[in-house]
């Protein structure tokens, strides 16, 4: 499981939750992920689906969740 926060001068403005549900594509070696993303401020949560190789590192998987919500 991966958690992060999202702070603006020490306030948490949103929080992103990533877990990790297992290899989609042994040729890849791609991994389903699902995430839930809240945001402290309007209270508005999005969750879904999203396929990642994890070689490419934590850092691009969450900057690929970013840019869906």
């Amino acid at each position: 499981m991966l958690s992060t926060e999202i702070r603006i001068n020490g306030s948490l403005i949103a929080h992103l939750y990533v877990h990790n549900e297992g290899i989609i594509d042994l040729e890849g070696y791609k991994d389903t992920y699902f995430y839930r993303y809240h945001d402290v401020e309007s209270g508005e949560q999005k969750e879904g689906h999203i396929t990642h190789k994890r070689s490419d590192g934590a850092k691009v998987l969450v900057k690929k969740i970013l840019a869906k919500c």
